[in-house]
């Protein structure tokens, strides 16, 4: 059973027999995502110093897609490296607006500047994830989404970030899309997962690829 979360009450839980799955994050929402499609996992957070990162991709004038696919790998492969015998799987956001490049902020000032930016305007969220599987990359999937964050004033992001907390510095653009980010939007497009920050629909297909199944189809054989 995962050491993640509390119990599940439901059945099955979908696992691939023999392979340890392991998400490179400490984040909530990919959690979330993986404990409600009741996939049997466990999760390590992968320290990089993701800024660093991304700004040497800025100035090699990298994609935000390529960007988003580096930062997702590099996590994979760091967790990858001392768990050899699990399926790893890592991913990472980018936020484009106008040209412009963001990543997680990391103080209320900058989620408050980033927001005052993104107000009013249409972006682009490029969302990526990658798998190690024997320490090799195996796979990967970049989805992008587009958003429209509604005219806000100071005030009002002013509010939304004392309501948020600490959980500001945990998406680009401070979304919290699940909770009261949602708001923030006047339109989006995008599958809810990958805006939530995990490409869930073709994870799980490649997953079942890979041999995922229920507990209780492997109970029966």
């Amino acid at each position: 059973m995962s050491d993640h979360s509390t119990l599940s009450l439901f059945n099955p839980l979908w696992l691939i027999p023999g392979t340890p799955i392991i998400l490179a994050s400490k984040s909530a929402s990919r959690r979330a995502i993986l404990d409600g499609a009741l996939v049997d996992y466990s999760s390590l957070p992968a320290n990089i110093d993701e800024l660093a990162i991304r700004s040497s991709c800025e100035a090699e004038e990298i994609s935000p897609e390529n960007i988003a696919t580096i930062l997702a790998e590099m996590k994979a492969r760091l967790v990858a490296q001392s768990r050899a015998d699990a399926l790893v799987i890592g991913s990472d956001q980018i936020l484009v607006c106008d040209g412009r490049i963001f990543g997680k902020p990391s103080t209320r000032q900058e989620a408050s500047e980033t927001l005052l930016y993104l107000q009013g305007k249409s972006h682009q969220l490029f969302t990526s994830v990658v798998i190690f599987k024997f320490g090799q990359r195996i796979w990967h999937h970049n989805a992008l989404s587009t958003l429209v964050v509604r005219p806000l004033s100071a005030p009002e992001i002013s509010d939304y970030l004392d309501i948020l907390g600490d959980a500001a510095f945990q998406t680009p653009g401070s979304y919290q899309i699940e909770s009261i980010g949602a708001h923030l939007f006047t339109a989006m497009s995008g599958t809810h997962y990958d805006i939530l920050g995990l490409p869930l629909l073709p994870l799980l297909a490649f997953l079942r690829e890979h041999g995922l199944t229920s507990n209780g189809d492997e109970a029966s054989r």
